[in-house]
């Protein structure tokens, strides 16, 4: 594997780990709040934001796993 194909994994396993951290924070701050407010205007907007690290946590899994399975045979 090139420098760069090596530098590259290694950002997005980090950034997996950051993006799919962020769903957790997020979506227990919601439920947090719910359960002590009850609904909230901001509800939509921070599913939506938690769907999108979701997404792009899910999209970086993909490239680790492409990677592994790329090195080992």
């Amino acid at each position: 594997m090139s420098p760069w194909g090596e530098f590259f994994y290694r950002v997005a396993s980090f950034m997996r780990v950051g993006a799919l951290s962020g769903v957790v924070v997020i979506g227990g701050l919601v439920v947090a709040y719910l359960l002590r407010n009850g609904w909230a205007a901001f509800l939509l907007p921070a599913c939506i934001e938690m769907g999108g690290l979701l997404a792009v946590g899910f999209l970086l899994h993909l490239v680790v796993v492409a990677r592994n399975r790329s090195v080992r045979p």
